[in-house]
């Protein structure tokens, strides 16, 4: 995710020097950084797992996600869209970052672990933002990801077209069983709490 501070020098070097004063691009700048503070309020946590149940003004569908963010610009998303619809990907925060997502194909590899446990090399799906909401590259393996998620340890890394960003699993399970439950997820292996 872009901070505050590069968004602003970013808009202010929008503007040449050659084609506007410095109060007029500081002026500019700020303008930049007061349209976007909307959105970097909205930006998920980035030290704690956070989840919303919300329910679709016309069909009354119930939607549950949990969610954690990196400070790499990568979020990991669990998502019950629907109840028999439950999925884990990964998405994009940082507009550089998204354009690695964008580029790809219908599938990428991505490397996941939990803490020293061996890694998992596996194929996503890449799925086509729709308005207005970023590419994702969704597991085709949901169940097996949740368990080991679920197992325990201490943090998730991932690696995504050549990204690699850690998740902390504190607080991961009571978030992750809520969006389990409501789709109707079950887990295959019985797992301590």
């Amino acid at each position: 995710m872009l901070s505050s501070g590069t968004i602003f020098l970013l808009c202010f070097k929008l503007i040449p020097p050659e084609r506007g004063t410095y109060a007029m691009r500081t002026l500019f700048a700020l303008a930049c950084l007061i349209a976007a503070t909307p959105a970097l309020a909205q930006e998920p946590s980035y030290t704690s797992w956070d989840s919303r149940v919300s329910t679709d003004a016309i069909t009354d569908a119930v939607r549950t996600d949990a969610w954690i963010g990196s400070p790499d610009g990568l979020v990991l998303a669990v998502l019950c869209t629907s109840p028999d619809s439950f999925s884990i990907g990964l998405a994009p925060t940082d507009p550089l970052i998204a354009i690695h997502f964008i580029a790809a194909g219908r599938t990428t590899e991505v490397a996941w672990r939990v803490d020293q446990s061996p890694a998992h090399f596996d194929q996503w799906s890449v799925r086509r933002g729709t308005g207005g909401s970023p590419y994702t590259v969704s597991t085709r393996n949901t169940l097996e990801l949740t368990e080991a998620i679920l197992a325990g340890g201490d943090e998730i890394m991932f690696r995504v077209h050549g990204i690699t960003t850690t998740f902390t699993l504190s607080d991961a399970q009571s978030h992750i069983t809520r969006s389990m439950s409501a789709c109707g997820a079950r887990r295959r292996v019985d797992i301590k709490e």
